[in-house]
Parts: structure tokens; sequence; C-alpha cells
């Protein structure tokens, strides 16, 4: 199975759910309001994230900025550990950081 992040106005972004994985456990393990557990929770799961179907620009933003974080977290984990085997998923995150921050931008303007 694989986890798909749709842009509002970017090409969709593809993951295997091996790489996904860390990137939901995370978000997961983060500590928030229930409320904005459960408002995150609606949003990002094991089939991904769909910004175009999230109502609401503050909302968007809020998941958009959270999910790009976890993402952040996670190169910079990968980067410290120094396994040869992390460069493929290093890039694939990249790719997602860069989209994220141009969702981010896109919904600020």
């Amino acid at each position: 199975m694989s986890a798909v992040v749709v842009f509002t106005e970017d090409e969709p972004w593809f993951i295997n759910s091996y790489n996904w994985h860390p990137i939901l456990e995370r978000s997961t393990a983060a500590s928030m309001s229930s409320a904005d557990r459960e408002k995150l929770d609606e949003h990002i799961d094991v089939i991904g994230v769909n910004f175009p179907l999230i109502e609401g620009a503050g909302a968007r933003r809020a998941v958009a900025e959270f999910l790009l974080r976890i993402v952040e977290e996670l190169q910079q984990d990968l980067a410290a550990s120094g396994e040869e085997n992390s460069a493929e998923a290093m890039a694939k995150y990249e790719d997602l950081t860069r989209k994220m921050r141009r969702e981010i931008r896109q919904i600020t303007t």
C-alpha cells in the first residue's frame, strides 16, 4: 500500500507505506490538545493527506505546517543516523518539504 499527499495547486506526492509510516507515527505521537488531535487525525491518515478537501485556509495551513515540521524532524534524524539506505527516503522527504512549503505559501497569498 502507498500514501499520497494531494496539494491544492501542485502535483501529488506519492510514497510507499514503509516510508509514510514514520511520518504517520510521529504525527500520532505529537502532543496536542484533544480538539487539535481530532482535527489533525481527520486529515492525516494511513492513505495520506488531501489538502483540497480540508475546509478553510486556516485549517489547511495548520495541517501543512504541522506535517512540514514532522517531515523536517524526520529528515534531521535520518541525516544524523548516517544510514546508507536512507538516501532514497531523504530525497523523497526533501521533495515533500518543497511541496509543503509551496502549499503554505499558496495558502498565505
